[in-house]
């Protein structure tokens, strides 16, 4: 299982390192994201975004690679944002207006009347099941070495971009990861995390701190078996992992 830190990076990082880059809607860049097609297979690369540059008016279609105003690079392309980089300002991500809701304001935070009362884990305890990969109703996950390894084939970038995970503090200290913006059918939504959980924990060590994260995280190299624990609303469950 030498990869397992891998798979649980990809419960802690976003697109690079933790979190997602600058959001922004473009207008201060001049390019505004009109719409994209994603492809179903993240191994194909041929996602497109239409984008707008405001000097002009012009409207041309981009993928991954593409300059934009002779000023950036198209890094990733998803179906509600695009991310670029130079190298003076570095990555920005760029989103469509109608997802302005999302990127505009810091993440909500999770209430009881967003189905995270004491009984949302017994509320929400579905399973899933697939060849290669199950995870049964008290969350404990199993999948195939070659499962595996055919997610970690992946390109990682897509990966990452198919949730976001937040340092999340409480009295002025870092008490876990936040995951928000989890794509359906990703393997964040089969694992059963929910936009909102909290990881707090992996193999009993807290998560409170991003240089101890990451470090804990290199040390779980060649274990069979991972833990964490995931705090919803007030009610905390131990998810567990194993590869087969």
């Amino acid at each position: 299982m030498k990869y397992v830190i891998q798979l649980i990076l990809y419960f802690l990082v976003g697109s690079q390192g933790f979190g997602l880059p600058p959001a922004t809607n473009g207008e201060s860049l001049g390019i505004l994201v009109m719409g994209s097609i994603v492809s179903r297979n993240p191994a194909k690369r041929d996602n497109v975004a239409l984008i707008k540059e405001t000097a002009t008016g012009k409207v041309r279609a981009v993928k991954k690679g593409f300059r934009v105003l002779n000023r950036f690079v198209v890094r990733a392309i998803t179906d509600k944002y695009i991310v670029v980089w130079n190298q003076g300002e570095g990555e920005k991500l760029i989103y469509q207006s109608k997802y302005s809701n999302e990127f505009s304001t810091p993440a909500p935070n999770v209430t009881p009347s967003q189905d995270v009362s004491n009984s949302a884990f017994l509320s929400q305890r579905d399973t899933y099941k697939e060849d290669g990969f199950e995870r049964d109703s008290q969350n404990n996950i199993t999948m195939t070495s070659s499962y595996r390894d055919k997610l970690l084939g992946k390109e990682l970038s897509t990966v990452l971009m198919q949730a976001t995970a937040e340092a999340h503090m409480e009295n002025g200290r870092i008490v876990g990861f936040r995951m928000h913006q989890i794509d359906p059918g990703s393997i964040y939504d089969k694992a059963g995390v929910r936009d909102g959980d909290i990881i707090t924990s992996i193999n009993g060590r807290p998560l409170n701190s991003i240089p101890g994260a990451i470090g804990m995280l290199k040390n779980l190299k060649g274990s069979n078996r991972v833990d964490f624990n995931v705090k919803r609303g007030d009610t905390s469950q131990n998810f567990k992992m194993n590869v087969d």
